[in-house]
C-alpha cells in the first residue's frame, strides 16, 4: 500500500517537455477537436465548458495524444500508468468562468486519491489564469497558486480544496485536460479500464448513443 498523501507534497508541479512544435500543434488541437459543451457545473455556480469526446466521437481518455500526456506524466511523478482513474475529460473557461471551490474525492473514505491536470494551451502574456489551493489550519487559511503555464502539470491530493480561475483572453479557451481520482494502489489490466467522463449522465449508454446524443 502507498500512502501517497502522506508521503508526496499535497501539491506537484512538472514540466513535460514537449518540443516547440508539438506545443504549438496542441494549442489548437485541444482547443478545436473536442467536442465542447456548456453545461457543467453547480446550478448555484458559474457553469463552464466540458468535453468528454473528440470530433470522431472517441472518449477524451481514447485520444491518441491525451494517451501520450499521461504516460510522459506518469513517469514524470513516478506513477504507474495503469492505475486506476475514475475519469478523464477537459475542462475549457472563457472570461468570467472562474470555477467554484471544491475537492475531488472525501479522503476518509480513501486517502490515497490524486487528481492530475495538464495545462495544453500557449499562455505568453499569463491571461489564462491558474489553479488555486486552499489550505486551512486551525484559523488560518492559505492560498496557493499555480500559474497556467503551457506543458505544465499538476499532481495533487484530491481530497485538497482547489478551484480553476478563468481568463481574460478573448480569443482563446483555457483548456485544463484532468485525469480525476486517480488510485495508484489499484493498476488494472488496460489503461483507462473502467475510466468515464464528467458528465455523470452519459456514464452507462452506449457509444452510439452517445454520438447520437451529442
Amino acid at each position: 500500500m502507498i500512502d501517497i498523501n502522506k508521503e508526496r507534497p499535497p501539491v506537484e508541479v512538472e514540466k513535460l517537455n514537449h518540443d516547440e512544435d508539438t506545443l504549438d500543434f496542441f494549442d489548437t488541437y485541444f482547443q478545436h477537436n473536442f467536442r465542447w459543451t456548456y453545461n457543467m457545473g453547480h446550478p448555484n455556480d458559474n457553469k463552464y465548458f466540458c468535453s468528454d469526446y473528440t470530433v470522431d466521437g472517441l472518449y477524451v481518455q481514447q485520444d491518441p495524444f491525451v494517451k501520450r500526456i499521461w504516460q510522459k506524466a506518469c513517469a514524470k511523478f513516478n506513477i504507474h500508468p495503469l492505475s486506476k482513474v475514475g475519469r478523464c475529460y477537459l475542462l475549457g473557461q472563457t472570461q468570467g468562468l472562474d470555477g467554484p471551490w471544491h475537492d475531488d474525492y472525501d479522503v476518509n473514505e480513501n486517502p490515497n486519491i490524486r487528481t492530475l491536470l495538464y495545462y495544453p494551451i500557449f499562455n505568453p502574456h499569463r491571461k489564462h489564469k491558474g489553479t488555486q489551493f486552499k489550505f486551512e489550519n486551525e484559523d488560518e487559511v492559505e492560498i496557493q497558486e499555480v500559474p497556467y503555464e503551457q506543458d505544465s502539470a499538476v499532481f495533487f491530493d484530491a481530497g485538497v480544496t482547489h478551484r480553476g480561475l478563468s481568463t481574460t483572453d478573448t480569443k482563446s479557451l483555457r483548456v485544463s485536460l484532468v485525469w480525476q481520482c486517480i488510485d495508484v494502489n489499484i493498476q488494472m489490466k488496460h489503461c483507462f479500464e473502467d475510466t468515464c467522463g464528467n458528465d455523470e449522465r452519459l456514464d452507462k449508454l452506449s457509444q452510439s448513443k452517445l454520438i447520437k446524443y451529442l
